[in-house]
Parts: C-alpha cells; structure tokens; sequence
C-alpha cells in the first residue's frame, strides 16, 4: 500500500509587506522627483533671458544643472538602496518563518505534535548556507535594480529638458 503524501497548507507572499516596500520606495522617487522639478525650475529661470534674447542656447548649463542633480541622487539611491533591499528580504523571511509555523501546527493535532516533540523533533528553522546564499542574491539583484532607478529617470529627464530648448 502507497503512504499518503501529506503537504502544509500553501504559503502565499505577503502584500502588506510588498505594498510597505513600494511605499518606501516610492517615498524616495517622489523625492527625487520634487528635488529635480525645483532644480530645473530654478535653472530654467536663470537661462530665461538667455532664452528670450535668442543669443544662445541654455542647453549646456541645464544638462550641466540635471547632472549635478543626477550625481547628487545617485549617491542617495546608492545609501537607500542596501537598507531597503536588506529590510524587504527581512521582513519576507520572518513572515515565511512565521507562516510555515502556522502551517505546520495547525496541520496535525496537539497529540501528534506532542508524540513527535516527545520523539526528539522540533521545527526550528535553521538558516543553511543555502537559504543565506539565496538571500544575499535576491539583496544584490534588489540593490541594482533600485540603484539604477536614478540613472534611467535622468535619461528620460535630460531628453525632455534638453529638447524643449
């Protein structure tokens, strides 16, 4: 006779601690974004006559303005970026921790449990070389992709300004 498989009950991602993620790094966006909009406004109001006496092109002091902008922000996103990644990675392992815990006492009775404690067993998740190699990877791959938020809305950024000149 075949032994029945049992499994735990699924263990679905949390979208409390995804929304609080999006919400941190959104906080951080917006505030890049109002800094840029208050600096190419103001640099915009400096090259106006310039603009106005048709003598010249305010495109180089602006891109000049934007890349101040852009290495100022770069180096904030690089400090946020490791913080971040580091907390989201956290909080995900400590809710699938806890989770699996759940699953696991609310899979068998009381006497079961007890007869396997009883046994010598007990869960108590260990983080392996594995799970921390795991871990490290989803950190780094998150830290790049969160530093590299600056660099492509700079891009974008540097082509409006510059073109509407």
């Amino acid at each position: 006779m075949a032994k029945k498989i049992q499994t735990l009950r699924a263990i679905r991602p949390n979208k409390g601690i995804e929304m609080a993620y999006r919400k941190k790094l959104m906080r951080l966006i917006d505030e890049m974004q109002h800094s840029v909009k208050y600096w190419i406004e103001a640099e915009y109001k400096k090259q106006e006559p310039v603009i106005m006496a048709d003598d010249a092109t305010p495109a180089d002091a602006m891109a000049r303005a934007l890349r101040k902008r852009f290495s100022q922000w770069q180096r904030n996103f690089n400090r946020q970026a490791k913080k971040l990644a580091e907390w989201f990675v956290r909080q995900n392992y400590k809710y699938t921790e806890s989770a699996f815990k759940d699953a696991w006492r609310s899979y068998k009775s009381q006497k079961f449990q007890q007869k396997f404690e009883e046994l010598g067993f007990a869960i108590d998740l260990k983080m392996t070389p594995a799970m921390l190699n795991v871990m490290k990877s989803f950190i780094h791959e998150n830290v790049n992709l969160i530093k590299s938020i600056p660099e492509k809305y700079f891009t974008e950024i540097e082509g409006m300004v510059i073109s509407f000149n």
